[in-house]
């Protein structure tokens, strides 16, 4: 039996309770959802998580249209010096859903017509004409913004002034001590049976 993954931020809203009029909301993630979105995007922690949203929807198509930003602090670990490094971040939140079973969108069905030509290089669909659908009615405002911010974190955090290999360059440019040289040394040149006299 394939396990179901839960999100790790569940934030719905009902998409018939959105209509042509804009509905403004803010949603902030808790302590412990702050912690399992930390593990998912394999951070050292989010200290805070939040997002100001406008979703309207399209009087012609029914699709509803999610847009707004969102504010994060979170610690990640230098690359180079594993030291911890808190970064603020701020990014934009687009998402477009409809319900599948009412929506038939024009450019996907042009791109699904092209598809069945041989020898044809299908184009990318814009997300406004491919939106996601419903889930049982409902659209996930917080798993939405959860996946804008993890493609906005930086994969290679470093320290400022911190360049990949500078800690090889630091050995190099290490001072190497004058080596002292060894009285006894002179006794290895010594010939069996020759002594100098003084």
């Amino acid at each position: 039996m394939k396990e179901t993954l839960l999100p790790e931020w569940p934030h719905r809203i009902d998409a018939d309770d959105i209509s042509l009029t804009p509905v403004r909301t803010t949603i902030s993630a808790s302590p412990q959802e702050r912690k399992d979105l930390a593990r998912r995007m394999m951070v050292q922690s989010i200290e805070s998580l939040e997002a100001k949203l406008v979703l309207k929807r399209d009087a012609k198509r029914g699709v509803v249209h999610v847009t707004g930003h969102f504010k994060t602090s979170l610690t990640q670990l230098c690359v180079v010096t594993l030291e911890p490094l808190l970064q603020k971040i701020d990014g934009a939140v687009e998402g477009w859903f409809a319900d599948p079973d009412k929506v038939v969108s024009i450019a996907r069905l042009r791109h699904e017509k092209l598809g069945r030509k041989r020898d044809t290089e299908l184009p990318m669909l814009e997300e406004e004409n491919a939106p996601e659908p419903f889930l049982n009615g409902q659209i996930d405002l917080g798993e939405l913004v959860a996946q804008h911010v993890s493609l906005t974190i930086d994969p290679y955090p470093r320290k400022e002034g911190i360049v990949f290999g500078q800690e090889h360059s630091d050995v190099e440019n290490t001072p190497v001590p004058e080596i002292r040289r060894n009285p006894f040394a002179a006794l290895k040149n010594w010939k069996k049976g020759e002594i100098q006299e003084k």
